[in-house]
């Protein structure tokens, strides 16, 4: 049997101190983590079908970016868990070759 997830001692105090908001950001935390070590990112094979339907999205909404008169500029802002799909959809389906990337963090459980 596995263990309990480290972030389990935090959600339950958050729970016991009222704080649902606290509660429910560690949870959603914790699925993120383990979709990356179950999922592509971690080494597997399997992809989420959240994921790969989102970044079906996302590259739609670039390829219309991309077409906009006047647009110069293009930020796609996702999670390590979407980049290998993306990268590849962005390489084969739209031709662009990637040159810059940059790790932000876009938010934080503490």
């Amino acid at each position: 049997g596995g263990r309990p997830a480290p972030v389990l001692g935090a959600m339950l105090d958050s729970l016991a101190g009222g704080n649902l908001t606290a509660a429910r950001r560690l949870a959603f935390a914790q699925m993120i983590v383990s979709a990356q070590a179950k999922g592509s990112v971690g080494g597997g094979t399997d992809v989420p079908v959240l994921v790969t339907r989102r970044n079906e999205v996302a590259v739609d909404c670039l390829r219309r970016a991309i077409a906009t008169d006047g647009v110069h500029r293009i930020g796609l802002l996702y999670g390590g868990l979407h980049m290998p799909g993306l990268t590849k959809s962005v390489m084969e389906d739209l031709g662009l070759e990637p040159v810059d990337q940059r790790w932000r963090a876009v938010w934080r459980v503490e």
